[in-house]
Order: structure tokens, then sequence, then C-alpha cells
């Protein structure tokens, strides 16, 4: 499909584990535990056109990751929402429905998504690792010293999963992740 910026096409989860349970039936555990990796890389040296794939791995299957999604753009998406907008949908289905092989119905669950800083702020739609409120784990306000973003305190109030949740965050979120 067609995104500001560049194209996405989507695979599917169900597909990619189809793919691989086709070929060794015996890989795969009753329940799939699912782990995701999101990340922008360069498509060449010479060239601004960059790769978004969105990977998975099912976890205690003795397999490869496979592709469910691929964005190729000459930047990353422009639109967190365009990006994800089909991988939500295919997940939330997968989840709710499970994935049926072979008149088996495995039930599938989210283990994590597995991303580098730079990508973890992206598919949250948090403020980056460098900038003020960039921290991950607590809500201090970073100090600039040095050419470089610290938080040197080491006792301040960490974030949790409900509080971002809640949207309380405004200083470190730019707003919704499809993720929700």
């Amino acid at each position: 499909a067609g995104q500001e910026g560049g194209h996405y096409y989507h695979f599917g989860i169900a597909s990619g584990v189809e793919a691989f349970a086709n070929a060794d039936s015996n890989s795969l555990p009753a329940q799939l535990k699912l782990q995701f990796n999101l990340d922008g890389l360069p498509l060449f040296k010479s060239s601004s056109m960059e790769f978004w794939p969105i990977l998975c791995l099912v976890r205690d299957a003795n397999v490869a990751p496979f592709v469910v999604g691929l964005y190729c753009g000459t930047k990353k998406p422009v639109s967190i929402e365009e990006y994800l907008k089909e991988f939500v949908q295919d997940l939330v289905d997968v989840l709710r429905n499970g994935i049926t092989l072979n008149d088996f119905l495995y039930k599938v669950t989210v283990d994590c998504f597995i991303c580098d800083a730079p990508a973890r702020s992206y598919i949250k739609n948090v403020k980056g690792h460098s900038g003020y409120f960039g921290c991950d784990k607590c809500v201090q306000e970073g100090d600039y010293f040095a050419n470089r973003m610290t938080f040197p305190c080491v006792d301040a109030i960490l974030r949790t999963d409900e509080q971002f949740s809640k949207s309380t965050y405004e200083e470190h979120r730019r707003g919704p992740t499809p993720l929700s």
C-alpha cells in the first residue's frame, strides 16, 4: 500500500507461521509466543532509501524469524498509524482467533517487542532517548551536559504501564501509539 514517503507490504502473521509449519510441523509449540522486531536499516550506503521491516519469531520453536510486513521509503514511515495499521489489525485477529493449521488451533500471545532505542521510541510514539523527557524507565527531566543528554538522578519515580496507558506522561509522549 502506498504511504506518504514510501510503500508498505503486509505479508501476514498467520502466513509466516504457516510457511515454516509446512516445512516442519513438529517445530511448533501448542501456544505460539510471538516476539516482534521493528527497526530501520539503510538499503544502500549511497542511497537515501531504507527498509523498516516488521519481523516475527515464534519463541520456543526451532525456526528462523520471518517478515510480517515491510516498508520501503526515503526515510522512516511518516505516520506511525499508517505504518502499523495492517500489522495491528492482523495481530488483533490472531490474538483473538488464534491460528489454525492442519485442523489444530494454536493459541497466540505476544511475548515481547525487541527494538533498539530509536525504534522503540518511534513505535511507542514517545520522545527519543536524547530528549529532555526521553527516559523510558523514569519520569525525571534530563540534563544536557558535555554534548549529551544525561539522567543523573538514580532514585527518580519510575514510569508504569498503567500511567502510560492513561497518557499521564505528557512531556514524554508525542501522541497515542497504535500498539495500545
